[in-house]
């Protein structure tokens, strides 16, 4: 990997490429979190596993990206790549949030659902079963 770094260093060319990939990827990163945060807003499960997926797709080749750039970028796409980074960090933190709202509902939810299961399990210890009920006409 160490010959692929030093490649995109002495061609200027195959660094821009790099860069350019890695921004492609950031946008596809940020859409399916942006997707994400929206089907955890919905309750949709199968897009919540589908964005997951897709975001972790993206990670994976983000950082095989960064094994073969060099730390020095050059301006123009650093600044581009500074100012998607910071973009995304803050999707992110929504999406982050979002699950975190949601999973919290579900919580009250499920709490809800358990006193009410003991609720009624208590009214049915307490009610009699009418004898009369079981007699032979």
């Amino acid at each position: 990997m160490q010959k692929q770094k030093s490649d995109a260093t002495n061609n200027p060319e195959t660094l821009r490429d790099l860069i350019e990939k890695k921004i492609a990827l950031f946008y596809a990163f940020r859409s399916a979190t942006a997707l994400l945060k929206t089907a955890i807003e919905n309750g949709d499960i199968q897009e919540m596993e589908l964005m997951i997926g897709r975001r972790s797709d993206c990670i994976r080749q983000i950082d095989n990206l960064d094994r073969e750039i060099p730390e020095t970028k050059p301006h123009g796409l650093a600044d581009r790549l500074t100012a998607l980074v910071s973009d995304t960090k803050r999707l992110d933190s929504e999406c982050a949030a979002a699950m975190k709202k949601k999973l919290e509902s579900m919580g009250n939810e499920l709490s809800v659902v358990d006193k009410e299961q003991k609720w009624i399990g208590n009214l049915q210890k307490k009610q009699e079963s009418p004898r009369f009920l079981d007699c032979k006409i």
